[in-house]
């Protein structure tokens, strides 16, 4: 995938995550996943994803990329 791609498929997924994509993303790391999951309440996805450390977004994009294809690509 292009990084065009990459960046237009994350965007799709922006508009149309389903409420349980943490748990998913981060099903190797349950105490994180709830740890995370807390720190999304109240919080818009873009802020939540710019509090992630780069270790984490990364680990979601990658997720995204492997995960949503938004019908697109």
């Amino acid at each position: 995938m292009t990084t065009t791609q990459s960046t237009i498929n994350f965007m799709y997924w922006l508009m149309n995550y389903n409420y349980g994509f943490i748990a998913e993303v981060w099903s190797d790391e349950p105490w994180l996943a709830s740890h995370l999951n807390e720190k999304f309440k109240g919080r818009t996805i873009l802020n939540w994803f710019f509090e992630l450390d780069t270790d984490n977004k990364r680990k979601l994009v990658n997720w995204v990329n492997e995960n949503y294809s938004g019908g697109i690509f």
